[in-house]
């Protein structure tokens, strides 16, 4: 784990830790955010581009079956969807979380301003 010059906490770590996520693009950050409940097929992230150019995304993590809900910033979920485009990301979640992650080949580093407990 590491703290960049702008203040964010970075770790590194396998891409694979994500294995039972799937995740489900949809047309809009609109469409994200009017899912009212978990999708049947969750665990899924459900996501859509806010700026493809800029890689940035909405999305929403679901997992009833393992007990969460929603979780509102799933950095597992993130790492592995940053390996479906293979590019650097922004993941913005619900109420002011979001998430970067960069991935490198089987691995990414993920970080932002956060607590380390």
């Amino acid at each position: 784990m590491w703290r960049d010059d702008e203040g964010a906490e970075w770790l590194h770590a396998p891409s694979h830790w994500s294995p039972n996520t799937q995740h489900r693009r949809v047309s809009s950050p609109a469409e994200v955010e009017a899912l009212l409940e978990s999708p049947p097929d969750e665990p899924v992230q459900v996501w859509a581009w806010i700026d493809e150019a800029a890689g940035l995304i909405h999305a929403r993590q679901f997992a009833p079956s393992e007990g969460k809900p929603e979780d509102e910033a799933c950095g597992s979920a993130c790492m592995a969807l940053s390996t479906l485009p293979a590019r650097p990301l922004t993941v913005v979640h619900g109420r002011g979380s979001a998430i970067r992650v960069r991935p490198r080949d089987t691995e990414v580093d993920l970080g932002d301003a956060c607590m380390i407990d």
